[in-house]
């Protein structure tokens, strides 16, 4: 592999050249999860099932803002350079300082042709970590249906049995992006830190509040019964069912008041939300679409929603597109 044209200064502890990595035992134990990305690491190997890997240098840097353990970062000279400066950026941008992990972390430097015969393709964002499992503890109080006592309001999502890991990744970045508090999963969908599901969500997952939980409806019942300050938390199952109330009529001017706390329950990609959440909403909710369509991609909807949520006030009726128009002009 040529040369660095400058030296690569790593904070972290150890550069290792590709060779010298492969007989570095921690990086050696990491790297093993590396030889099939097309596979979760539980599913290539059950003893790194505790492991997760983020793609590129901006899920990288925000997985080391977030304070987690990670095993090893595999990357080109120039990547290894990038992460750095996206490390700095993201870090003035949150008003902290540069963090440093718990234990001395090996920075593997390697060409792309290395790379891609370690991951098995063409690995064009030319960066790779290794991580540990986020604890899905780390989400309480949200792992126990009940918002923080001292919580002034919250959105939370709760995305039920999602079958795409990208779109839970896209709802997730939708999340952090749009004012959610945290994203609570079920147990039988997508895996909030599985690789795709990572890149979808540019890393945002290591900074939002995630939780799986086995028994979403329980969840749902413990969250509209934690009313111990103020009213009890509500929860809006987005549908598109006939009895569901506008997103554009609740969100417009002088629309209901909204709850302090609210849950938002977005359900599979093609079978919807089963009745055992939709029976335990406060209502359903739709938003409004044209009539040559009848729904929107799931991530997209909690997009939309939260946009609403976070705008309140500044929607009018007559900006419903499913309502009759004047003719253009």
């Amino acid at each position: 592999m040529p040369a660095p044209t400058s030296p690569i200064v790593w904070p972290f502890g150890a550069v290792l050249p590709a060779a010298v990595a492969l007989r570095h035992p921690p990086a050696l134990a990491a790297l093993a999860a590396l030889h099939d990305l097309r596979a979760s690491p539980s599913a290539a190997a059950p003893a790194l099932a505790e492991l997760v890997i983020a793609e590129g240098t901006i899920a990288t840097a925000r997985a080391l803002l977030g304070g987690h353990a990670l095993e090893v970062v595999l990357a080109t000279p120039a990547k290894a350079r990038t992460l750095l400066r996206e490390l700095t950026h993201e870090a003035a941008r949150a008003g902290v300082p540069v963090p440093a992990p718990p234990q001395p972390l090996p920075l593997v430097l390697a060409a792309r042709e290395e790379l891609q015969a370690w991951v098995g393709f063409d690995l064009h964002r030319g960066c790779v970590s290794v991580l540990r499992r986020p604890p899905a503890r780390a989400s309480a109080p949200w792992c126990d249906g009940a918002p923080p006592p001292a919580a002034t309001g919250s959105r939370v999502l709760v995305a039920e049995a999602l079958a795409d890991p990208s779109n839970l990744g896209a709802l997730i970045r939708n999340a952090r992006a749009l004012g959610a508090d945290a994203v609570i999963c079920g147990a039988r969908g997508a895996d909030p830190f599985e690789r795709r599901a990572i890149r979808a969500a540019m890393g945002h997952g290591f900074a939002l509040p995630i939780a799986v939980v086995d028994d979403l409806p329980r969840w749902v019942d413990a969250w509209r019964g934690a009313a111990a300050h103020g009213p009890a938390p509500a929860a809006w199952a987005l549908t598109t069912g006939p009895h569901a109330r506008s997103l554009i009529e609740l969100c417009a001017v002088g629309g209901p008041p909204l709850p302090r706390h609210l849950a938002l329950l977005l359900g599979n990609e093609g079978l919807g939300l089963s009745d055992a959440l939709r029976d335990r909403a406060d209502m359903e909710v739709t938003i409004p679409l044209a009539p040559a369509v009848d729904s929107l991609n799931v991530a997209a909807t909690s997009a939309v929603v939260l946009f609403a949520l976070a705008t309140r006030g500044e929607i009018t009726s007559r900006d419903d597109p499913a309502s009759p128009r004047e003719p253009a002009r």
